[in-house]
């Protein structure tokens, strides 16, 4: 899957193409229903397999600075879960952490499948500089409470 996060906002921009989505898209089964059905990881459509070349989606438009791309496999946890997804991204400061933080979880939730995890943005305005700086100014202030250390002079 691939999603678009933008404005603290987190997008799903690819279709899946397993036999849950195809189900899901005949009415056959519910949201709530796909996300514990026996067979949610069961592809209709995979690299390498079968004779015929596979057709290749392509999604166009704009990409904006502030845009950021999250790309992760089927063994990615809280891939049903955009909130948790988006927080994880917005309470990180690099792409490096995003993707390490999303194969932890993973990890942690007790995944059983591969998980690849990329983190794409068109450029550093994507706001990571800048929650870097705030983050690094937070760890600061709570240090700098913790041991009553005066905030450096000429730092602002």
């Amino acid at each position: 899957r691939v999603w678009m996060f933008e404005n603290s906002r987190l997008r799903q921009i690819t279709r899946d193409h397993t036999v849950i989505r195809k189900l899901l898209d005949w009415g056959v089964i519910s949201e709530a229903d796909a996300r514990r059905h026996p067979d949610r990881h069961k592809v209709t459509q995979a690299i390498g397999i079968g004779e015929e070349p596979l057709p290749i989606s392509i999604v166009s438009g704009r990409w904006h600075p502030d845009q950021i791309f999250l790309m992760g496999t089927d063994g990615m946890a809280y891939r049903d879960e955009p909130g948790v997804l988006s927080a994880i991204i917005e309470n990180t400061v690099t792409p490096d952490q995003i993707a390490d933080e999303l194969v932890y979880a993973s990890l942690q939730a007790g995944g059983k499948d591969n998980v690849t995890v990329a983190v794409v943005g068109r450029s550093l305005t994507a706001g990571f500089i800048r929650k870097s700086l705030e983050k690094s100014r937070e760890i600061w202030d709570q240090h700098a409470a913790a041991v009553r250390v005066p905030y450096p002079v000429g730092v602002s």
